[in-house]
């Protein structure tokens, strides 16, 4: 029983752990404009704005497409840093063209916004609370995408709040972006400081532990089982033996 108590408490511990590993780390969800247009994102980490899930598939014609993103934390900004840009290249992208514009509406990206394949190296802050993704495209079949990866910070000098991470230049992102492959302080650091350990690896060696304690609390069951059923064989012979032998007295006398 002690043994099954302790496998209960080291199985709930692994469980905490897990929880606790699986709230390390946030990964950015992908939310595709051609499926949420017209929509406002709410960003309390990060994520990624991507124009569509199936590139091969071909864009609708005379389109505009608007999706707002926004951080409900006071005080907060929104980096935007394009990962990759594939769409049809034109003059002034005047066949097809992304805007992305700052909380007081001016045009981060302009004066023409964003088309082609060349991904812009730049970044954009939102100057506050919200930013807003403008795609349009003309009367010509196109195809395309691109990837953009949208963090909520803050800025500080000194020291960034505990749950923050405090980047090199400056900013402050959530701890729990920090090594999650992208890059959210803009400069790789939050990819660098302290990502010695892979959260994947962490998970697999928490996925390991309970394993094995649930192979050892099988190994403690069978063992426990047996015992009881040796105790349970013993102490049925050890009943039986009399009754039999008086048994095979009586049967004897009838006969006789």
């Amino acid at each position: 029983m002690e043994k099954l108590i302790c496998f209960i408490c080291i199985l709930i511990g692994v469980c905490t752990v897990q929880d606790r590993v699986a709230g390390i780390t946030h990964f950015p969800t992908i939310h595709y404009m051609n499926e949420e247009c017209s929509l406002t994102i709410r960003s309390v980490f990060d994520t990624r704005i991507q124009l569509t899930a199936d590139p091969a598939l071909p864009l609708k014609v005379n389109w505009t497409c608007k999706v707002i993103v926004r951080t409900d934390t006071e005080g907060e900004l929104l980096l935007v840093r394009f990962r990759d840009l594939d769409t049809v290249d034109s003059e002034n992208c005047e066949r097809n063209g992304l805007d992305v514009y700052a909380s007081n509406q001016t045009l981060l990206n302009g004066p023409d916004g964003d088309c082609g394949t060349e991904t812009p190296r730049g970044q954009f802050e939102s100057g506050g609370s919200t930013l807003t993704f403008e795609f349009h495209t003309d009367s010509s079949d196109q195809r395309g995408n691109f990837d953009i990866l949208v963090t909520a910070i803050s800025h500080s000098n000194d020291t960034c709040p505990p749950e923050k991470f405090h980047c090199k230049n400056k900013r402050c992102v959530s701890v729990y972006v920090t090594c999650n492959g992208f890059d959210d302080c803009g400069d790789g650091s939050d990819e660098i400081q302290g990502c010695g350990h892979s959260p994947i690896i962490v998970i697999i060696t928490v996925a390991s532990v309970l394993v094995a304690a649930v192979v050892v609390s099988l190994i403690i069951f069978i063992a426990q089982y047996r015992r009881r059923k040796y105790r349970r064989l013993t102490q049925s012979s050890s009943q039986h033996g009399p009754h039999h032998n008086h048994g095979s007295h009586k049967s004897g006398y009838q006969n006789y």
